[in-house]
């Protein structure tokens, strides 16, 4: 591997198959100087008000929910971690990172990328059809046509059968 990769996860089975392929393609390899991987996850953004509750109760409400948030990311982020480290990446190489929804999951993504020096990002697609991405403006779609200077690598998690 002789990229900086960036993973962005949201949680749930399609984390874990975009970082299993991630890691996949990057396990055993020697890495130099600057290279790894490091996998994110954008905390979703909390309402900015609740009508007919007082501010400070809503901030403490709020703070509380946030904190919640953090701690199940934080969670999830380490058994992703360990996930790619069975996958044979080496774990000195793999970090994690929780951020806040400053601005936008996208923003969040390309300035984690950024501050980094990653050079590639790797994002899952749910199974939702590309017209339903397409119109509900997904993280993939909006990755896939704007111009940011990453390479983009877009793992699809494989249908699961319809139970009958």
């Amino acid at each position: 591997m002789n990229h900086k990769l960036l993973v962005a996860v949201e949680g749930g089975m399609d984390s874990m198959a975009t970082v299993t392929y991630a890691a996949k393609a990057c396990a055993g390899a020697e890495v130099p100087e600057g290279g790894g991987m490091i996998i994110l996850h954008v905390l979703p953004p909390l309402l900015a008000s609740v009508e007919g509750i007082e501010a400070a109760v809503v901030r403490k409400l709020a703070s509380q929910i946030q904190a919640d948030r953090r701690k199940t990311a934080t969670t999830m982020l380490q058994e992703l971690k360990q996930r790619v480290i069975q996958e044979g990446v080496r774990p000195e190489i793999v970090a994690t990172e929780v951020a806040e929804n400053s601005g936008g999951v996208l923003k969040q993504i390309l300035k984690t990328a950024t501050r980094h020096g990653c050079d590639t990002i790797v994002v899952g697609r749910s199974d939702q059809s590309l017209l339903r991405e397409f119109l509900a403006g997904s993280i993939v779609e909006r990755l896939l046509w704007k111009p940011i200077g990453f390479a983009i690598w877009i793992v699809e998690r494989a249908p699961q059968p319809k139970r009958q």
